[in-house]
């Protein structure tokens, strides 16, 4: 099957990039880019630290985002970043913050 059109509808899209490289030591990088779907809106990019994955993401309407990331069986943290923010806000960070499956 191939995709040849892609249509999105609302104002913003948020996605997570992933790299690996077995080259060497080997590096993992994850980052969170949100973008407008309409011109003069917010963009905003968030790399995540290399000791968490990431577990879940939400974006609003508004542009505002919100991620868990998490190290399996240990911790989990809740983080956002308001529409109008550009770094991102602890919200929780404890055990307890991990979804359950």
């Amino acid at each position: 099957m191939t995709v040849t059109t892609l249509r999105l509808s609302g104002s913003f899209v948020a996605w997570l990039q992933t790299e690996e490289s077995d080259f060497g030591v080997g590096e993992f990088s994850q980052t969170i880019y949100v973008r407008p779907l309409r011109r003069g809106g917010r963009k905003l990019t968030v790399r995540l630290s290399e000791r968490y994955t990431l577990a879940a993401l939400a974006l609003r309407g508004d542009g505002a985002v919100a991620w868990i990331r998490s190290i399996p069986d240990d911790d989990a943290e809740v983080d956002k970043v308001d529409s109008t923010a550009r770094k991102p806000t602890v919200l929780s960070s404890a055990p307890e913050s991990i979804p359950a499956s």
